[in-house]
């Protein structure tokens, strides 16, 4: 397995977060348009008020309903795209964990835990295994590359 496919994790997490943080803005503004968008009245404020040819409170409606749909069409796109990609790292996760259950060492399997699957830095993996940081990173990229020979 290369270091590119290892390191997939961390970027489908980094996608993952931002497709929620995409819901979670479509949810509130869902939320904020169904419970403040209300029909205006008269406005009282001295001045002269042109006329509005037609029925202003049915086009506001209709015009809040169709935002409410549009809303709702863009929040379950993300909501199928979210579980697209969290299959995608459902799948990654089970192979990189295969993968590293097969690394015989085991100051190396929590390396590789540690690096891959806990998205740890470097600096992290050497504080826990109580070893540099530079020790930990080259003892992973060196297994890496032994595996490419």
């Amino acid at each position: 397995m290369t270091s590119r496919e290892l390191s997939s994790l961390f970027y489908l997490n980094i996608e993952l977060k931002r497709i929620k943080k995409n819901i979670s803005k479509l949810k509130e503004k869902l939320r904020k348009l169904t419970l403040e968008n209300t029909i205006g009245g008269i406005v009282m404020d001295g001045l002269p008020h042109g006329y509005t040819p037609g029925r202003p409170t049915e086009n506001v409606v209709i015009n809040l309903y169709s935002l409410q749909e549009d809303i709702k069409n863009q929040l379950n796109e993300q909501l199928e795209y979210f579980l697209k990609k969290q299959l995608e790292y459902e799948k990654s996760k089970a192979a990189i964990e295969e993968y590293i259950d097969t690394i015989p060492d085991a100051e190396l399997r929590s390396i590789f835990k540690y690096r891959c699957i806990e998205n740890m830095n470097w600096s992290k993996i050497g504080e826990i295994l109580s070893m540099d940081r530079r020790t930990a990173s080259r003892k992973y990229y060196d297994y890496i590359n032994s595996q490419k020979n």
